[in-house]
């Protein structure tokens, strides 16, 4: 997510397997670590314009 929301938050609690956070907390461990990886429209916009090419 790009930032908080309690209904989501509030969402993703209900489910053990499923694991929200917002994206400036996001790291590479939970990226390479995640065998399902859901970004919003939003979230993905943010990360694409922040993510640097080697």
């Amino acid at each position: 997510m790009p930032e908080y929301d309690d209904n989501l938050y509030l969402s993703f609690r209900n489910v053990e397997s499923v694991e929200g956070s917002i994206l400036a907390d996001v790291n590479t461990y939970d990226i390479v670590n995640a065998d399902v990886l859901v970004l919003s429209e939003t979230a993905a916009k943010v990360f694409s314009e922040e993510t640097v090419e080697v």
